[in-house]
């Protein structure tokens, strides 16, 4: 796992899933079925000196031609994001 958190430019399809992100001037579309990400689970709320901040999140995969995959978590905290206003949280590879 790596931790990234940069803005990434997010395309959603008309379902509100994502299509494909921009990062680092590369395009990198969904290879697999997106998965939204849960909220802050409650263990955590209990360690946290101010109030968390809720966003909207996904996780999905890219296969790249040569067969290489990444696993890419994302999050927005917009409830009617731009494409600009998301973040990578981190990549599995």
């Amino acid at each position: 796992m790596a931790l990234v958190n940069e803005p990434i430019a997010v395309t959603l399809s008309h379902r509100g899933s994502p299509e494909h992100i921009l990062w680092r001037s590369q395009l990198f579309l969904v290879s697999d079925t997106p998965t939204p990400l849960g909220a802050t689970p409650d263990a955590v709320l209990g360690f946290v000196t101010h109030p968390p901040r809720f966003g909207r999140g996904w996780r999905f995969q890219r296969t790249a031609p040569n067969g290489n995959t990444l696993v890419f978590d994302i999050l927005t905290f917009d409830q009617t994001p731009t494409p600009a206003q998301w973040l990578l949280l981190r990549t599995y590879s």
